[in-house]
């Protein structure tokens, strides 16, 4: 347990208080947390985006399919810097937020004579000392600070990725760009929905993973040619014994390769309803921005590439990796029968 909650937990504070500043806390912990990864980004993308480079890399002698690569590079990292600055700006709104919470707590029990009280209130006033939080309109500056490429570029590469996946048009509409979830502070009902769609998609893309990794271990396992050419071999020296523990190895083996083939393709259906609903749901908010010139229209346009940058994980990479395997295809050549094989 973090140490402010520790002694919060620990003060003599009426148990509602109490919880209330433990869960205050914890959001004014998560926001920082959140906001040192998107500072991390934002100091990673900010290089990478060398514009000269980019200059001179167009110019080059390419192919269309080559040049079009660049172009895309160069936008993803675009796109990645104003994500990491919108995130800023909302976590350090949220702590301010939070801090308001905080202080107001502080203010109460200042004159508290328990020692404990008071001990719990110089902890958060410690806690928020230590880690300041500016003007959360500050951050914005930093699309200022990107050399050779002007705020308005940005903003638009970021708008131009935006649009490109709402209206599904070119070839920005099927990159998946690197983009991280954007804490909302008042979404809407619109983003609401999407944050809900999240979960299970999350989920459900760490569950194939999983699912995959099991069948292709069990199919790897399932090596007729070596497996024909030890009983072979067996049976020419004799061993018909060394023989039998082979075939019933075999057995083992393909009996584990029908059970992960099964459990793969179960869920494949569930797969596709909860990529589905995420992109609804994202169409739905991205449909309902009315001013994409806003920052509040900048946060919502980065919140729903972040959504997208999860559909496109469903749709692309993780289908992609499941029409390959073909589990059915697999069950379908194996002809496995599982009551023949509990009665063996």
């Amino acid at each position: 347990m973090n140490t402010v909650i520790q002694i919060i937990d620990e003060a003599a504070l009426p148990v509602d208080e109490k919880n209330t500043l433990k869960q205050l806390v914890q959001r004014y912990l998560d926001a920082s947390a959140e906001e040192t990864d998107a500072l991390a980004d934002l100091h990673k993308t900010r290089a990478a985006i060398n514009e000269r480079q980019y200059a001179k890399r167009l110019a080059e002698n390419v192919s269309q399919e080559k040049r079009e690569e660049i172009l895309l590079h160069q936008y993803a990292w675009r796109n990645w810097y104003v994500n990491s600055v919108v995130r800023i700006y909302q976590t350090r709104t949220a702590k301010l937020e939070v801090n308001s919470a905080l202080n107001s707590f502080i203010e109460r029990y200042c004159a508290s004579s328990d020692r404990s009280v008071l001990m719990a209130m110089t902890a958060i006033k410690v806690m928020i000392t230590d880690s300041p939080s500016y003007e959360a309109k500050d951050v914005m500056q930093e699309l200022d600070k990107v050399s050779d490429v002007s705020r308005d570029r940005l903003v638009e590469s970021l708008r131009a990725v935006f649009l490109a996946k709402r209206d599904r048009n070119g070839a920005l509409a099927n990159a998946n760009f690197t983009s991280v979830q954007v804490r909302l502070i008042k979404p809407t009902a619109e983003q609401e929905a999407v944050e809900a769609a999240l979960l299970p998609a999350i989920e459900i893309r760490a569950r194939f993973e999983a699912l995959w990794s099991d069948f292709h271990a069990a199919k790897s396992r399932f090596n007729v040619p070596q497996f024909t050419q030890r009983v072979e071999q067996a049976f020419a020296a004799g061993d018909s014994e060394k023989a039998e523990r082979i075939i019933a190895e075999r057995r083992q083996i393909e009996a584990a390769l029908y059970l992960a083939a099964n459990r793969y393709v179960e869920p494949h259906a569930e797969l596709e309803r909860v990529a589905k609903q995420l992109d609804d749901a994202v169409r739905h908010a991205a449909d309902s921005i009315k001013d994409l010139g806003s920052t509040e229209g900048l946060i919502a346009m980065s919140h729903c590439i972040s959504a997208w940058k999860w559909w496109h994980e469903l749709a692309g990479y993780i289908a992609g990796k499941y029409k390959s395997a073909d589990p059915a295809g697999v069950l379908k050549e194996l002809g496995f029968d599982p009551a023949r094989y509990l009665s063996a």
